[in-house]
């Protein structure tokens, strides 16, 4: 904590919950992350080629064609799977957790930008972003 805020906290002796807050939404971002990357890793022919030819927005052509190269395909589904997971569980775990948001902040807005979304405020990346972007 800082300073000034010790001294508030030793002066009103009012609890400070928003260190377990934040941890408890850590967690739960990680825990999300890591569920979605170990699903996609259990599932044998998961590929992200029909959510990339969706793209109707920002590098919609980059990402038709991403899916028209199989290689790039795979290295992109490598690369999704494995970054859900890693970044999960640096956020579950508390390890690396700036470097985690950062790559979590980096891999939602590629998500956000690859498909039109109509209602921006009740989207569960659009969410996530902005908390990551926040710690």
């Amino acid at each position: 904590m800082q300073e000034n805020e010790l001294e508030r906290y030793e002066k009103n002796n009012e609890p400070n919950y928003m260190p377990t807050i934040l941890t408890v939404l850590r967690i739960l971002v990680g825990w999300h992350f890591l569920h979605e990357g170990i699903s996609k890793l259990a599932t044998p022919d998961w590929s992200s080629s029909s959510y990339l030819m969706e793209s109707k927005w920002l590098f919609s052509g980059f990402f038709h064609w991403i899916v028209a190269h199989p290689k790039a395909l795979m290295i992109a589904d490598i690369l999704n799977i494995w970054g859900l997971i890693c970044i999960g569980l640096g956020l579950f775990l508390g390890i690396f957790t700036r470097i985690a948001s950062i790559a979590g902040t980096f891999l939602l807005l590629l998500y956000y930008v690859s498909s039109l979304i109509k209602n921006y405020f009740t989207n569960e990346k659009v969410i996530e972003t902005l908390w990551l972007y926040e710690t």
